[in-house]
């Protein structure tokens, strides 16, 4: 019986352990999907849209891969020489370059990385909006998980459901032990009782 009941509190122990790490697993994993969503949709909310940078050609101010937030509100009329904005060129592509020149209705702009300024001038119409801030790499984890988003919407279920159900079974047999060990302790009681009388 004592080493039934050692072996128990053992893989309890264990089992134990084995569920605090996942636990945390989940609540990092959970977090840290939540912190992203965050920092590349909550700006938005405010009128700064963030923006996957594709190439390198503002090394370096930022790289490829990074997150470039615009400020969509910002006065076209108020920019400067040396701003870095991002236009629409074309249907569907957005640029983010650094305005080199400022003409009346339009604006020069230039890739840091590049010998030469940007073929076309670029009208106040298709200013996007003004680089506020840059997080070099976080483009690098969106597309991760924008590329993996069943793999791992899958991947926090599966943990979930794992630590619920190891929760469960713990809490069963515990509870079994306990009726086990309350028989153990009751017929020792009776035996000591017969062998008294």
């Amino acid at each position: 019986m004592a080493e039934d009941e050692r072996g128990w509190k053992m893989k309890k122990r264990y089992l134990c352990i084995l569920l605090n790490v996942m636990r945390y697993l989940e609540y990092l994993i959970i977090g840290m999907l939540f912190v992203f969503a965050l920092l590349i949709k909550a700006p938005s909310l405010i009128g700064i849209e963030s923006y996957r940078v594709l190439s390198n050609s503002m090394k370096p101010y930022f790289d490829q891969n990074s997150i470039v937030y615009v400020d969509h509100r910002a006065d076209v009329d108020e920019l400067q020489k040396g701003d870095v904005i991002s236009f629409k060129k074309g249907d569907d592509m957005i640029v983010t370059h650094r305005i080199v020149n400022i003409k009346a209705d339009s604006f020069q702009t230039k890739g840091d990385a590049n010998e030469s300024m940007d073929i076309s001038a670029v009208s106040k119409e298709d200013v996007v909006g003004k680089v506020i801030f840059v997080i070099p790499g976080l483009g690098l984890v969106q597309q991760l998980i924008v590329q993996n988003i069943a793999i791992v919407l899958c991947s926090v279920f599966i943990l979930v459901l794992t630590v619920q159900y190891l929760e469960k079974n713990l809490k069963i047999e515990e509870k079994e032990n306990d009726e086990t060990g309350n028989k153990d302790e009751i017929k020792e009681s009776i035996n000591i009782s017969d062998s008294n009388s």
